[in-house]
């Protein structure tokens, strides 16, 4: 190599160097805990909470509460995750299938479809009752199931229906798949291993289902024709279906000014059922989600208003708690069904101005639109090393502009101005 090319290559290797080294280049969420993209479904086992969603996001979590990003920008859109026998297996977009051993590190499995992948669900007890470890499924009536390990493989019937969500029966040893136009069907060990039951009586779509070990199965989805909503639940194991209905009251229900909800997902635990979504407002800060909740599967009522600021999609329950989760990367947890925390606190505030002084960094925030009045959100949150951030007012207007000295900020907003030296008087 000639001199010229030494020097050349040089440049290069310090260039390279430098752009890898600069500190802007890498950014991480700091605010609100533990990151803020949509999470699409949650799970749990093996004494782990996971939780997926968009942009390959990943996290878990051993209590519900505290929760560790594991990937994210990485694989594409995930839609579901479950556990089954020490490993876990999430699915999404373009057929992705990732699996773990332990919540932490994904592997990601040879592709086996193209066709998205809306939803997985296991069985613990799979080698001994003969069903798939795994299975998944997705668009155009996709299934995949495991075997164990590797060994995934695709059935498709190839037809525009998307199957959407799946569980274990256990009381029948079967699995239970729901999807576009009522359809409802059964996945055991037979040679032609679907066994279609007759749907319920609704052409709507179903998003997610949840079985019981008592034979009850509830079934939620987007039912809104004629301005009426239904959860449908079997108490024979799927066989036979009944609709519990809510006619629209802009008086008395949740869901105004909305005229329908959408139901996404569904679980069942110690204490019940419980069924997530959203209130189709237009509007994304109208009090958007959506929580029902049934001791039986049989009669299922509507919980507080305020139960999450968030649109919500996936629910399970495990460890003695029930977590949803939603947009915004929103995590709800609640132990009997009745009284529930938003684990990732309120966080619709939209940032008007940033400042940092020395020992302090102050944001400023203003609420989104509420119909019903405002959850409690920020207008205020500090930190005093710009990684860990907490709420310090929820009643300060929203500033324009926000400066600081070593030892006071000064804040505009309108025809005032505020100073304050610790963000919170």
């Amino acid at each position: 190599m000639g001199y010229r090319q030494e020097v050349v290559a040089s440049i290069l290797c310090f260039l390279v160097t430098e752009l890898h080294a600069d500190p802007l280049d890498q950014w991480s969420w700091r605010y609100p805990r533990p990151q803020g993209l949509t999470l699409n479904a949650v799970a749990y086992g093996g004494g782990q909470f996971v939780a997926v969603g968009d942009n390959g996001t990943i996290i878990n979590s051993p209590d519900g509460f505290n929760w560790t990003v594991r990937s994210q920008y990485v694989f594409p859109n995930l839609r579901g995750v479950a556990y089954a026998d020490n490993e876990y297996a999430a699915v999404g977009d373009g057929g992705i299938i990732l699996v773990s051993s332990n919540a932490e590190t994904w592997m990601e499995i040879p592709p086996v479809t193209t066709n998205s992948l809306r939803a997985v669900t296991g069985d613990t007890t799979w080698q001994s009752d003969g069903l798939p470890q795994f299975l998944a499924v997705g668009d155009s009536e996709t299934a995949v199931s495991c075997f164990g390990g590797a060994a995934w493989s695709a059935i498709s019937y190839g037809r525009a229906n998307a199957y959407r969500g799946a569980a274990l029966d256990s009381s029948v040893g079967e699995y239970v798949v729901v999807g576009d136009g009522g359809l409802l069907s059964g996945f055991d060990t037979a040679p032609d291993p679907w066994l279609v039951e007759t749907p319920p009586a609704t052409t709507n779509a179903f998003y997610a289902v949840a079985c019981a070990d008592s034979g009850v199965v509830a079934a939620v989805g987007d039912f809104y024709q004629d301005i009426i909503n239904e959860i449908f639940y079997s108490v024979d194991a799927g066989f036979d279906w009944t609709n519990q209905q809510w006619t629209y009251n802009p008086l008395s229900h949740l869901w105004f000014p909305s005229i329908y909800f959408t139901l996404n997902g569904v679980a069942c635990g110690p204490n019940g059922f419980v069924a997530v979504g959203d209130t189709g407002h237009t509007l994304d800060y109208c009090y958007p989600g959506v929580v029902f909740t049934s001791a039986t599967g049989r009669n299922w009522t509507e919980t507080s208003i305020d139960t999450s600021q968030n649109r919500l999609y996936g629910a399970t329950c495990g460890n003695g708690l029930y977590v949803l989760v939603g947009d915004a990367g929103g995590i709800v947890v609640s132990s009997n069904l009745v009284n529930w925390t938003e684990v990732t606190g309120y966080h619709r505030a939209a940032i008007s101005a940033i400042a940092c002084s020395k020992n302090l960094c102050i944001v400023s925030g203003f609420p989104m639109l509420q119909i019903y009045g405002s959850f409690p959100d920020f207008t205020t949150i500090v930190s005093t090393d710009a990684m860990n951030w907490s709420v310090s007012t929820t009643n300060m207007p929203a500033f324009s502009d926000l400066t600081s000295s070593e030892t006071e900020f000064v804040g505009v907003s309108g025809n005032s101005i505020y100073t304050t030296i610790d963000g919170y008087n």
